[in-house]
């Protein structure tokens, strides 16, 4: 075996580094690096941005190197050579003559030095180019400041990522998992991370911004560890885009990402929404369309979406699985949450559950669900048959004091899934929002309340079907006078032969598979 040796601080690596340790590889077997010291550089007059640990470990994922050692003074070189048998001792051409004593042990080689790039070099551009974006003046808030380095920084890691995405080598088994931009672990991610974490062979990670979540398997995003296994993992799960698991704007690069996201749609997303599209601007459409080349799965639930997913992420890799997340309503333990949940919010003392859980609104909508009279009306009515109705979500009614209902209650927890509260609840009320698609599989009744239908679709979001084609229109309300009355009669779905029907020809609209076993059907587009 051929060894060959070389050395430096290698503190901000670059693609000069890079283009230096893959030259030196190549002219043998093995390659031995040896890194200065923190103690050494100090010696030197050296300052290193990074510590030594942190340098070794960006060392040793990259695949040209075999064996790091530190380096600790100018003499051990000779000591280095004899101990690992070197053939071959490389530094730079910036050092040509200054080892050539060592000819007496092994072949000397200068290589030469890439051009218009240094370590130097690369940490002014970079001080540089943070003074060109941040226009700081002694009266701007500290708020701002922050906001204009996280921007910085963001953009910073896009060529880091790209480089180093092709240098260190993936490692199979290594799953990263990601969702609501890194803030919480919910939906898809967790259905899958759960899934997983019952295998041997995945070692499997979750990214996140929330520090009081740390420990061994949950990564805080934007440390050292979070960087090297995105580099180094076999799949990269998100519910969205690259913040979900990274400090990045975007992953572009060498990347295998599993696009789980929020779930399935009626409305105009990504690329197919104009309103989005303009929003991201050019810079950004640009990024995401290049992150998006790196998908290579996203689940759906039907033909129907996955077309739209192909459509909306600009590929071709949606597949029908079915969404990971609702693999709940068929789970063996769906009793032990089902106790958890009614316990958490005091369930049990209800015969009925009933769910209000609409879409957000991107505009201004003066229009309300519910006056204050109604809830009234509709609270007397949930107190004199021990039901209950759970408030979730966007809803525009700050006006109206909840505290004074006994039997309505806004919901909103970290604690609980939404996708919990579905299994829980009894009947879902809803408007635009697809979370009716995975209702649909409990086959308990659903209530459509579009009260703002034409106001909605003007001024808030497209949709990719005519909407009363893809709804139960006998569940259709559209005042609230007809909402409080079809709540009263809510049973008598049940006896609705076209009622019935509908929801059949509507489930089979959005479900290809009705019962369960969705991860698992993930997993296997994937090994």
């Amino acid at each position: 075996m051929k060894k060959i040796i070389t050395y430096g601080t290698f503190d901000v690596i670059h693609e000069g580094h890079l283009n230096l340790l893959r030259k030196a590889k190549s002219l043998g077997d093995y390659l031995v690096v040896g890194l200065s010291s923190d103690k050494f550089n100090d010696l030197k007059g050296k300052k290193s941005y990074q510590s030594f640990d942190k340098r070794k470990k960006v060392l040793e994922s990259i695949k040209y190197v075999d064996l790091v050692i530190s380096e600790d003074n100018w003499e051990q070189k000779e000591s280095d050579i004899k101990k690992y048998n070197i053939n071959t001792f490389v530094m730079g051409s910036d050092w040509k003559g200054k080892f050539d004593k060592l000819k007496k042990y092994c072949n000397i080689v200068y290589l030469p030095r890439t051009k218009g790039i240094s370590s130097t070099k690369v940490k002014k551009n970079i001080f540089s180019m943070f003074l060109n974006k941040i226009e700081i003046t002694i009266n701007e808030n500290t708020h701002m400041f922050k906001e204009s380095f996280i921007k910085l920084t963001s953009l910073f890691y896009i060529p880091f990522f790209y480089i180093f995405s092709y240098v260190i080598k993936k490692r199979k088994g290594i799953y990263v998992f990601g969702s609501m931009d890194g803030k919480k672990i919910s939906g898809n991610s967790k259905a899958m991370l759960e899934f997983y974490k019952k295998s041997k062979t995945r070692k499997c990670f979750y990214m996140t911004r929330n520090r009081k979540l740390v420990n061994n398997n949950i990564i805080k995003i934007n440390s050292l560890k979070n960087i090297l296994l995105l580099l180094r993992a076999e799949y990269i799960f998100t519910d969205s885009s690259a913040s979900s698991v990274s400090g990045s704007l975007a992953l572009l690069g060498n990347f295998k990402i599993v696009r789980l996201w929020h779930g399935d749609t009626i409305k105009k997303l990504n690329f197919d929404s104009k309103v989005y599209t303009k929003s991201i601007g050019k810079l950004g459409a640009f990024l995401l369309k290049k992150e998006y080349k790196n998908n290579i799965l996203i689940p759906t639930s039907s033909e129907n979406n996955k077309n739209i997913m192909n459509s909306c992420f600009l590929g071709k890799c949606a597949k029908v699985t079915g969404l990971p997340r609702n693999d709940i309503f068929f789970d063996n333990k769906k009793n032990i949450i089902l106790t958890k949940i009614e316990n958490y919010l005091s369930l049990k003392k209800y015969k009925k559950i009933f769910l209000y859980a609409p879409t957000w609104r991107d505009s201004n909508n003066i229009l309300k669900p519910f006056s204050k009279e109604l809830l009234k009306k509709i609270n007397n009515y949930m107190k004199n048959n021990s039901y209950i109705l759970l408030i979730s979500g966007h809803i525009q009614t700050e006006d109206i004091e909840f505290d004074e209902m006994s039997n309505i209650k806004k919901f909103k927890s970290d604690y609980i899934e939404i996708q919990e509260l579905l299994l829980v609840c009894d009947v879902l009320i809803t408007d635009y929002s697809s979370i009716f698609i995975d209702f649909l599989l409990t086959d308990k009744p659903i209530v459509f309340y579009s009260y703002d239908l034409d106001n909605y679709l003007k001024k808030d979001r497209e949709l990719y079907f005519n909407y009363k084609d893809i709804i139960i229109n006998e569940s259709l309300v559209i005042n609230q006078y007809d909402l409080f009355d079809t709540i009263k009669n809510i049973d008598s779905f049940k006896n609705n032969k076209k009622y019935k029907e509908e929801y059949k020809k509507i489930k089979n609209f959005f479900h290809k598979y009705q019962k369960g076993g969705y991860c698992e059907k993930v997993n296997n587009f994937l090994n």
